[in-house]
Formats: C-alpha cells, sequence, structure tokens
C-alpha cells in the first residue's frame, strides 16, 4: 500500500513539474529625458509566447505621445496605441503585439508627454516617484492565458531601472487532493498498530 502511496506521489510529482513552470518576463526602463528605452524579455521557463505588452500611465495627466525604434529579437511586433508621430495619437498606454518565444526581446522609446502639450519631462517623475497620483504598470500577456504585472515603484532617481514579474501559476486540483490522501493513510497506518 505505502509503496503504491509513493508511486502516486512520484507520478503526480512528476506531471505537475511542468505545470508549475513559470509565464514571466523582465522589464527595463532607461534614459534621462522624456523619451526613455524600454526593453522586455519574455524570461518563462515553461515554453509559453508573450503576445502583448502593455504599458500604463499611472499618472493620466500625462501620456505617452509616440513610440520609435520599434524592434523585436524575433517574429514580428504591432503598435496598437500610440501612434509613431510626435503630437498626433496619445495614449494612456503603450499597447505592442508581439510574438516572443523564451528568451526573445522587445525593445522601443516612448515620448512621455502632460497633456496635450510637448513639453519635455522627466519619464521617472510620470511613471514613479509622482507624489500622491498612481504610478505605472507594465504587463505582459503569454499564448498560455496567463499575465503578469508589476507596478513601477518610486525609488532614488537613477538611469536604468529593472523589474521582473511572474505569472500566477495555478496549483493542480489532485495536487490540493494528495496532501488530505496521504494524512489518511498515516491516520489508518497508525490506527492498525
Amino acid at each position: 500500500m505505502i509503496k503504491t502511496l509513493l508511486a502516486g506521489a512520484s507520478a503526480l510529482a512528476f506531471a505537475t513539474s511542468g505545470a508549475l513552470a513559470a509565464s514571466s518576463f523582465d522589464f527595463t526602463i532607461s534614459g534621462n529625458t522624456n523619451v526613455p528605452t524600454v526593453n522586455v524579455e519574455n524570461t518563462s521557463t515553461n515554453g509559453d509566447t508573450m503576445v502583448k505588452f502593455l504599458l500604463t500611465i499611472g499618472d493620466d495627466s500625462f501620456n505617452f505621445d509616440f513610440v520609435n525604434a520599434l524592434s523585436v529579437s524575433e517574429n514580428s511586433a504591432t503598435l496598437n496605441s500610440p501612434d509613431t508621430l510626435n503630437g498626433s495619437a496619445r495614449s494612456t498606454f503603450v499597447d505592442i503585439d508581439v510574438m516572443l518565444g523564451m528568451g526573445g526581446t522587445l525593445q522601443f522609446n516612448t515620448d512621455v508627454d502632460p497633456g496635450n502639450g510637448n513639453i519635455v519631462v522627466d519619464y521617472r517623475d510620470i511613471l514613479f516617484n509622482n507624489g500622491v497620483a498612481a504610478n505605472a504598470i507594465a504587463t505582459a500577456f503569454f499564448a498560455s492565458g496567463r499575465q503578469a504585472s508589476v507596478l513601477l515603484l518610486d525609488g532614488p532617481d537613477m538611469s536604468s531601472y529593472s523589474y521582473s514579474a511572474t505569472a500566477p501559476v495555478p496549483v493542480p486540483a489532485a495536487a490540493l487532493l494528495f496532501a488530505p490522501a496521504v494524512a489518511g493513510v498515516s491516520a489508518l497506518r497508525r490506527r492498525k498498530r
């Protein structure tokens, strides 16, 4: 009975080990102007493909004016918002469709401006370190349906900021049922003695 139980536990651990691999990304923003460079890397350990990247501005009295120098290490990227023209279609988020496998990277520059003006502002004072206004959030969406987000936290002024985010991993129902089963078998063994 115990051998069967241990074999079942080994099989369950083996079956769920792949399911516990992570969908994740690294995010770096750098520069000292209002046109920072953003780098995103798919760091998933489960083979999950990143299909969308979204950078949402926290303080909506500001906006992303344009995105330029958009490049990806593989496949292609489609810029949904804002556009690539300075002073044209502004948005409170950068929305890019991508197809990035594990290790794939996305890079772009984006202009951060107040309202409808083309005024040079420090992106660090807009995306984070902005007083009581909400901070920016970077989110990656994956082909599996998982998504990972990171809030850009306040901190000292630096030339580069790096963040990592991992999507929550659901625990398989069988794993949750396994613990009470082991406890029950243990109780029966003790009772027989």
